[in-house]
């Protein structure tokens, strides 16, 4: 009866530290993933000022002023029809 139960202790013990391994590469997966969105929030964060910045930098009465700082001797690309 012994050597059963002590078999039984042995397989729960195994099983027991087979599912503490797997919690924790599940908190650690839950980490990854937690740091990846703020790496993506960053990033889109980013992204909307730089298309506020391409906004503001692009309005026609700013475009007007700087283009007429620009030197003549560049002319306006015509496009063919095809």
């Amino acid at each position: 009866m012994l050597p059963k139960l002590l078999i039984i202790i042995a397989g729960v013990a195994l099983i027991g530290s087979g599912l503490l391994g797997v919690r924790r590469m599940q908190l650690e997966a839950r980490h990854s993933v937690s740091r990846l969105h703020v790496n993506i929030d960053d990033l889109r964060r980013a992204t909307w000022d730089l298309q506020a910045r391409i906004e503001q930098e692009t309005r026609p009465g700013l475009l007007n002023q700087r283009l007429q700082h620009v030197p003549d001797r560049f002319e306006p690309v015509r496009l063919s029809g095809g």
